[in-house]
């Protein structure tokens, strides 16, 4: 039966010997900086997918809160590191916080787990013409539940206007994401939930190859529930613990059969969480869990990086 692979690490290399990078930082800020620096990657390497978003109040607060540092402190650091390379430039204006050097560095070992390894996020900027209607990207998990891919808007300075008078007006929720609506009007989500819900069935498919899959209506009760998930307020899930979760629930020997569908998976969330940071404490138990998963730390071909 296959697994999924994990896109989180769980250690990398330390090299000491600086590189003229730590050495401008450690001018400019002392162990300020460089405790944020190595901070931010362990923080990279356990967050799945190794981006770190600022708009997940909860990750970002966390990170910020190990510094020990005010956030606007922390910010001028990151923008130094940005402007020297050590993260992406470009992805840290949309508040996104990669680093390749890092993610090159620690490829190694997903050439052991034989899985690629996470790539860079893409930020797709929309170019739409006042009055005329333009063909968007969206997700394939989106469109097979119902949803229409085409919208009308319009570009002030450079700016989308998310509705304005005389033109049909999309819904969006407080990260600027777009909530996209069932044709049977039950049920919303937005692309992250679509794919999520998608994820947990292709998963269920995997583990099961006789799997029935779940019909359009499904999935969108499944993307519905992910949304409140989100945004209710006895959940406020942060995305990365979703996608983590269900992929390691779906690789777990005990509760991949006990989770069939979102709406469980999201009242058992808090076990899951549990079980899942109790079995990462435990090598043993990780072994068990992921066959290519390598304890030994030490080696340096796996994390190269400056």
């Amino acid at each position: 039966m296959g697994r999924p692979k994990r896109d989180t690490v769980d250690y990398f290399f330390h090299y000491v010997k600086y590189t003229q990078t730590m050495e401008i930082i450690d001018n400019k800020y002392g162990n300020d900086g460089k405790a944020a620096w190595w901070l931010l990657l362990e923080t990279l390497g356990s967050t799945a997918g190794h981006a770190l978003y600022k708009n997940n109040i909860m990750k970002w607060e966390l990170f910020v809160s190990k510094t020990h540092l005010q956030e606007n402190l922390v910010i001028e650091i990151l923008d130094t590191f940005s402007r020297l390379g050590a993260i992406d430039l470009d992805l840290w204006k949309s508040g996104i916080i990669w680093s390749q050097n890092f993610v090159d560095g620690i490829e190694g070992v997903y050439v052991k787990r034989k899985s690629e390894k996470p790539q860079k996020p893409v930020t797709v900027t929309e170019t739409i013409v006042t009055g005329t209607e333009t063909q968007i990207s969206v997700p394939e998990s989106a469109q097979s539940i119902g949803e229409y891919s085409k919208v009308e808007d319009s570009i002030v300075n450079n700016t989308k206007v998310l509705s304005r008078p005389n033109s049909k007006q999309h819904e969006f929720d407080t990260e600027g994401n777009r909530i996209y609506v069932s044709k049977n009007g039950k049920y919303k989500y937005t692309k992250f939930d679509a794919e999520m819900a998608k994820l947990l069935s292709d998963l269920m498919t995997e583990n099961y190859p006789n799997h029935k899959k779940e019909t359009n209506q499904i999935l969108g009760n499944w993307a519905n529930q992910c949304r409140l998930m989100r945004t209710a307020k006895r959940d406020l899930r942060a995305k990365e613990d979703i996608e983590r979760l269900i992929r390691w629930c779906q690789a777990d020997s005990f509760w991949h059969d006990k989770i069939e569908s979102i709406g469980k998976f999201r009242t058992q969330f808090e076990k899951l969480d549990m079980a899942s940071q109790k079995k990462q404490s435990n090598p043993a138990a990780i072994q068990e869990a992921d066959p290519n998963y390598d304890a030994d730390a030490s080696n340096p071909r796996y994390n190269k990086f400056s």
